[in-house]
């Protein structure tokens, strides 16, 4: 049986609980009811390496989801490169309502995601080409994926993102 890594466990508003992770080459994620009692449990991605590493619970009961992937098939859509940054939008009984793909040529890593006070998704990560190591962060649509703006960070080469917080002004 393929092995099995847990990258993230999110309590939703409704007390459910998310978790997410990968199984062997495919990202999964399951949800459990307050008492534990698995209610889902679903595979996403392509026929390539998928990952869901990251969670985020809305208050109506859908979770963004945050990974990578090295698909270009499945459930995979605007592939850039050899990995990319990739989110999708689940509803409460585990479908896609959207899923999207993010970033360059190189291969992109997701670090974090939060939910702005204006309802989108902000989500940071690392990317690298063939010599450079730079930080890139997006702010996305909730509701599409459509990406909203983005910036990069690349001055010496070295540069990555762990973590990402909005401050009072509406600022990351």
């Amino acid at each position: 049986s393929p092995y099995m890594t847990l990258y993230s466990v999110e309590q939703s508003p409704n007390k459910n609980i998310y978790v997410s992770g990968t199984e062997g080459e495919d990202a999964f994620v399951a949800l459990l009811s307050p008492k534990g009692e698995l209610l889902w449990k679903n595979y996403y991605g392509g026929s390539n390496d998928d990952s869901a590493s990251l969670l985020l619970p809305l208050d109506n009961g859908d979770c963004i989801v945050g990974g990578g992937t090295t698909s270009t098939d499945g459930d995979i859509v605007n592939s850039y490169g050899k990995c990319d940054y990739w989110l999708f939008r689940l509803d409460s009984e585990g479908k896609i309502k959207w899923s999207m793909c993010y970033g360059d040529g190189g291969c992109d890593f997701i670090e974090s995601i939060i939910l702005t006070s204006d309802d989108n998704i902000v989500f940071t990560g690392t990317s690298f080409s063939e010599v450079l190591m730079y930080a890139t962060i997006f702010k996305v649509d909730v509701d599409t994926g459509r990406i909203l703006w983005q910036q990069a960070f690349d001055g010496s080469g070295s540069e990555g993102f762990s973590s990402v917080g909005e401050t009072s002004d509406g600022g990351f």
